[in-house]
């Protein structure tokens, strides 16, 4: 090997050992964070506490987040990020029989129990500068997502009544993240997803 390819090798090594240090970076203030507002409340804390808890510097925080409101929001961002690849997929689905539904609501359980402790900070924060949240204008654009694959979300776009079923079933389904907020024992998790499968196909068949 040349020099010049021992060098790009090394660099190689180098610049994916620094990413990989400012990813574990990022990952422990945002942990740090949830870890305070769970136990102090939002309003509690601060920057300076953020980086006391996951043990690294200011300078360290500014590398990732402009603000305390800005890592407040990064952690709304990703739950958001979550739930709209979710809705991708429900949107994508070939059928809408009854176990292909449950699958997906299974799915979706299995992806919030894993960000438990995100969901519970984002309960605690409520409306927290960072955290504020529309839950309609939200629904608004997961309606939109799934009239791609569904007709009656469709309609619900234009038709005031079917629209505010469209509500009613998706905040019926985001319940589940609540659900998963308060217990970690997954064992009833399908009999959980029964009656809401039972809506969705009920409100799409409709």
């Amino acid at each position: 090997m040349s020099v010049a390819s021992r060098r790009r090798a090394a660099y190689g090594t180098y610049s994916s050992a620094r990413q990989d240090a400012k990813s574990q970076s990022r990952r422990a203030l945002i942990d740090a964070t949830c870890d305070l507002v769970l136990t102090l409340g939002a309003q509690a804390v601060t920057i300076d506490k953020i980086v006391a808890q996951a043990g690294l510097s200011r300078p360290t925080f500014y590398l990732h987040f402009q603000s305390r409101d800005g890592i407040f929001a990064a952690l709304r961002r990703h739950m958001v990020e979550t739930l709209d690849q979710l809705y991708d997929l429900l949107s994508a689905i070939e059928t809408c029989e009854e176990t292909a539904i449950t699958d997906w609501i299974m799915r979706m359980l299995a992806a919030c129990r894993r960000d438990r402790k995100l969901v519970l900070t984002l309960m605690r924060a409520g409306t927290a500068p960072g955290m504020a949240f529309d839950p309609n204008a939200y629904y608004d654009t997961v309606i939109a997502r799934l009239s791609l694959r569904f007709e009656r979300f469709r309609r619900a776009r234009t038709d005031p009544a079917i629209h505010a079923e469209a509500l009613l079933l998706l905040m019926q389904l985001e319940g589940a993240i609540r659900y998963v907020a308060v217990g970690e024992d997954d064992r009833d998790d399908l009999r959980f997803a029964a009656p809401i499968t039972r809506s969705f196909i009920r409100f799409v068949e409709a």
